[in-house]
């Protein structure tokens, strides 16, 4: 298993094929992680404005937690643990 903060490039991607290797990239592994964590504050996945589902978001200061129904709803939530150096709505 290879794990990166980024996203892996083509060669990079035959290479692991070739070699068996399983590769993991930022959202890969932070989706693996998510799915695995049984802490229900955590999991909540509504959005408290219009009721839609949150999705997760890779945005300019980083990952976050943003309404489906964008652009008709704007919320936004820091995802916890994230290194976000930027506040969102």
């Amino acid at each position: 298993m290879v794990i990166t903060n980024s996203y892996f490039t083509d060669n990079a991607k035959i290479l692991a094929k070739y070699n068996e290797v399983e590769l993991y990239d930022r959202s890969r592994l932070y989706n693996l992680l998510e799915a695995q964590n049984t802490n229900e504050m955590f999991n909540k996945s509504v959005c408290p404005k219009c009721g839609a589902d949150l999705v997760i978001r890779n945005g300019k200061y980083g990952y976050f937690y943003g309404c489906e129904s964008y652009p008709k709803c704007s919320f936004t939530k820091n995802i916890e643990g994230s290194n976000n150096n930027h506040n969102v709505k």
